[in-house]
């Protein structure tokens, strides 16, 4: 019985879906229009290299430190631990191996405490750097704290905020 009704159920979808079609395809519209599919297949990707040699050429880990777009190791402070691995070491590493640079000179490495200061609360640091940027350490006055505006203490009444439109044109080319 209970196969039965199985049987009966599919048969009735069936039916009820044979009568739908898609759409015509008016030809006076598209005469050049076919069914058959022809794809390109000069523009598939042809692999030269089998797998067991592309497995076989890679090595069991890459130290980027050791890679001259690592910037300076530093000591995070106050928390800032996602704004030093995001903006410290990994957006500093990707800028300087993108543009090809030293990544020990303080223009070439970008600080961390710029946007931790401007992304408290949850917000995003990596949009914040996409959309707004970060100046160079050179340009901020350091690599965590800033020497040219301040210590990030509340009772400062400058507490670390970058100012100067130059400054601010600056970080707007690195996103």
């Amino acid at each position: 019985m209970k196969t039965i009704t199985i049987k009966l159920l599919f048969g009735a979808c069936f039916a009820s879906l044979s009568p739908l079609s898609a759409q015509t395809v008016d030809r006076a519209k598209y005469p050049d229009y076919t069914d058959k599919r022809n794809p390109d297949y000069a523009l598939m990707q042809r692999h030269t290299l089998g797998v067991r040699n592309a497995m076989s050429a890679r090595p069991d880990h890459v130290n980027n430190a050791e890679t001259r777009f690592f910037p300076p190791v530093f000591n995070q402070d106050g928390g800032s631990c996602g704004s030093a691995s995001r903006i410290g070491y990994m957006f500093s590493y990707e800028m300087n191996a993108f543009r090809n640079l030293d990544g020990t000179n303080p223009q070439n490495y970008y600080p961390t405490h710029f946007v931790w200061l401007l992304t408290n609360g949850n917000s995003g640091k990596d949009a914040f750097v996409q959309h707004v940027g970060v100046p160079s350490a050179e340009t901020y006055g350091g690599q965590t704290y800033s020497k040219l505006f301040g210590n990030q203490e509340e009772t400062q009444n400058d507490f670390g905020w970058m100012t100067g439109y130059d400054k601010w044109y600056e970080a707007m080319f690195n996103r």
